[in-house]
């Protein structure tokens, strides 16, 4: 641990094990520029901004600190009657969705001023860690159904938050522009659907009375995601991943690249648990681990 230098940009962290840190961070590439910032605070639950970076514009959401806290208060069931007619995670599209912080519409509206007032905006990107993904993804749809321009959405980490329908031809658009990095075993991309991650692998990682978030888990977390979601399990099955999964890993130079397709192989490599599972399935999830 070293000494805070005055001069210099910190980020405040919170690790697996409920510890906190403050790094270093590095500021914007060159080039890039911040053109509105939304912070999540009061009745705002999504933090997200608006980057430009030549003839792109970029906008970011923010994950959360505590995923496990997010699943386990959000659940899991869908909002079935969305006007673009695909199934979606409840909680996650109604907080896009807010009377008072109506973001997919703000966001849009942001992106039309910017290229009305500056030409050579040519491309949209929609991009997000954990949680974040999951934002980018609906957005993205909600984005699609209203006919506004998205080239492509990138998550890092990100839940599943759409039911697939291949009869549905936005589910299609939204196929090809999207890509889901996952970086090894990071347990929260194979969320909900893969139910054996959720209530093996979790609670079997963090057996010992370990603190993760708010929630001491060890023993209780068993009861815990029974008592939360036990009753979501059909619910939580019929969830997928949309768009190509890219599945990277430390020290490797390469990303293996699997679609998701209607004869679910995808699953396949998606679903499969390691031999040993421990902490490691959240270390993997965190965005340092992404950004190495």
């Amino acid at each position: 641990p070293g000494e805070l230098r005055a001069g210099r940009t910190y980020t405040v962290k919170r690790t697996v094990d409920g510890k906190v840190t403050c790094e270093a961070c590095d500021p914007l590439p060159a080039g890039v520029r911040v053109e509105h910032l939304e912070l999540s605070e009061g009745a705002n639950i999504v933090q997200w901004a608006i980057l430009t970076s030549e003839d792109t514009i970029y906008v970011a959401f923010r994950g959360t600190y505590h995923v496990l806290d997010a699943v386990v208060d959000l659940g899991f069931l869908t909002h079935d009657e969305a006007p673009h007619g695909l199934r979606v995670h409840g909680g996650m599209w109604n907080v896009l969705h807010q009377r008072r912080h109506a973001v997919v519409s703000a966001a849009a509206e942001r992106i039309r001023a910017l290229r009305e007032g500056r030409g050579g905006l040519e491309h949209v990107v929609l991009c997000g860690h954990s949680l974040g993904g999951g934002y980018a993804i609906l957005a993205a749809l909600d984005m699609l159904h209203r006919g506004c321009e998205v080239d492509a959405v990138t998550t890092f980490g990100a839940p599943q938050v759409v039911v697939p329908d291949r009869s549905v031809d936005l589910w299609h658009r939204l196929d090809a522009i999207t890509t889901l990095v996952v970086n090894s075993y990071d347990v929260v991309p194979r969320l909900p659907s893969c139910l054996p991650w959720l209530f093996d692998a979790i609670p079997k990682s963090l057996l010992g009375g370990t603190s993760f978030g708010s929630v001491t888990v060890g023993c209780d977390l068993v009861e815990v995601l029974e008592q939360k979601l036990g009753r979501q399990r059909e619910v939580m099955a019929d969830y997928d991943t949309v768009g190509a999964l890219a599945f990277v890993g430390e020290g490797s130079r390469f990303a293996w690249k699997v679609a998701s397709t209607a004869d679910l192989a995808h699953r396949e490599v998606l679903g499969q648990v390691p031999e040993q599972v421990g902490t490691f399935i959240f270390e993997q999830h965190l965005v340092d681990s992404y950004v190495s």
